[in-house]
């Protein structure tokens, strides 16, 4: 094989009229075959065929799903197509480009857990993550980006505060967040720095107090990583 008869690479010498040769870098090769008869005589002119071997497709139907305390990256298996090989494995990477990205994983499956990540610079935060396919001699296909977008959680809705005597309930709806919820901070507005009840896995918390007054309670969200939400209050007198 080669531009030519002349200069070109032998790939064997063969009784029959089929013979076999490795898979190769995707490109396309130019095999010349010439007959030999006895006593040595070669065709004149060399028969010439061509075979393209092609990169493998891009990855597609990457999505990323949100678990209790993990996320999901899950794309599709990429099928050879004409003049494509079988497909090794997969390269997942992340980073804000491909060129500057770090390897996270080369597997042969088709999903992965990635970490959850806080926000340095709320209210949101992105992390691209890529994915591309090799086959079984190296050839990989155009990497596929997936962004992973986080964002703080929302305040605690319906913050609802109702006194009986010296008892106070507070309840509230669970906020929108990407990152599960992990707890609540409830606290009291109070100088020079505020009263904290505590961090609660409910929706829902109780307060016994001395005195009467003017106070204004508090309610801040909190996911796994530490993102915060904005506070949610209500006065009550």
């Amino acid at each position: 094989y080669g531009v030519d008869w002349a200069t070109g690479t032998l790939v064997g010498i063969a009784k029959t009229t089929t013979i076999t040769h490795s898979f190769f870098s995707a490109s396309e090769r130019f095999y010349f075959i010439k007959a030999r008869d006895i006593v040595g005589n070669e065709t004149v002119t060399a028969g010439v065929e061509s075979f393209t071997i092609q990169n493998p497709a891009s990855v597609t139907g990457a999505t990323i799903t949100i678990n209790e305390e993990d996320a999901l990256l899950t794309f599709s298996e990429v099928v050879p197509g004409a003049n494509q090989l079988p497909i090794s494995e997969y390269e997942i990477r992340q980073g804000a480009t491909f060129e500057s990205s770090t390897l996270i994983a080369r597997q042969k499956g088709t999903q992965i857990k990635i970490p959850f990540f806080f926000v340095e610079t709320p209210p949101t935060a992105t992390k691209t993550y890529w994915v591309r396919a090799f086959d079984i001699v190296g050839n990989s296909g155009t990497q596929t980006s997936v962004p992973f977008v986080i964002n703080n959680p929302s305040p605690p809705s319906g913050l609802v505060v109702q006194v009986i005597r010296n008892v106070v309930f507070l309840n509230w709806a669970e906020p929108v967040s990407t990152v599960p919820i992990r707890y609540y901070r409830v606290s009291r507005s109070e100088s020079p720095s505020d009263i904290i009840y505590g961090d609660f896995d409910s929706t829902a918390y109780r307060i016994e107090e001395p005195v009467g007054g003017t106070f204004t309670y508090k309610v801040q969200a909190i996911d796994f990583v530490g993102n915060t939400s904005d506070i949610a209050s209500q006065t009550i007198v």
